[in-house]
């Protein structure tokens, strides 16, 4: 493939980058034996391969956000999708991502989730996984319990 400049741009092979990148980079977090990443597109935050958004042309996240809404906050969130880039590297800076905004309850997330078209069953079980940690970590959604006051006599 030719560039506008003359100068032929050739991919580098998922495989190859991350053999480059896998015992440093920044998103990198060792905590003992384990290995963990930062990666803004690791669904499971563990540092590998198939997780890892710089070496991986199809990784996908979700994550959480608040916006604020007429009264209160809502909860909001962010798919985030990898996307390939066949672009020079003079023209893209990193990865390119698609960010696809939820603004519905978990139930429209896990739908989306479900109708994600070129992803594994395993893939999208632990998308479902990670929208239930996010929905279970979430203070709107969850009752308080109530405080009795206990009389004395």
């Amino acid at each position: 493939m030719e560039a506008s400049s003359g100068v032929a741009s050739a991919r580098v092979p998922n495989c190859v980058v991350w053999n480059i990148i896998k015992k440093n980079n920044s998103f990198l977090v060792k905590r003992g034996e384990d290995q963990f990443t930062k990666d803004p597109l690791s669904a499971s935050n563990r540092h590998n391969a198939s997780e890892s958004g710089i070496a991986n042309d199809n990784s996908i996240s979700i994550h959480a956000r608040k916006e604020a809404a007429k009264k209160t906050h809502r909860r909001v969130f962010d798919l985030v999708l990898a996307r390939s880039s066949e672009h020079p590297a003079t023209k893209s800076s990193g990865c390119v991502a698609a960010t696809r905004s939820v603004k519905k309850e978990v139930g429209r997330l896990a739908k989306v989730v479900g109708s994600l078209h070129g992803l594994s069953d395993k893939k999208k079980a632990l998308l479902l996984k990670r929208v239930y940690r996010l929905h279970s970590g979430n203070k709107l959604h969850q009752k308080k319990a109530r405080a009795y006051k206990i009389a004395k006599n």
